[in-house]
């Protein structure tokens, strides 16, 4: 998820994003595979997809 990240972030920069592997860098904390905040059931909130929220914050610092 990181590597489409950073290529959705540099999608208009004439730069190449590679992927690189975690596999060879430690942790410190314990991280779950997969896990899921249900926000919108406990409380009605509804996260934005992600796309829309980092194309909202790239334009809002691009302004400043």
């Amino acid at each position: 998820m990181v590597h489409v990240l950073a290529c959705e972030i540099l999608k208009d920069q004439l730069v190449k994003v590679l992927p690189v592997s975690s596999d060879g860098y430690s942790t410190a904390a314990f991280r779950l595979h997969y896990s899921v905040m249900h926000l919108a059931k406990e409380v009605g909130f509804k996260f934005p997809m992600w796309k829309d929220a980092l194309h909202e914050f790239m334009s809002q610092i691009e302004d400043k």
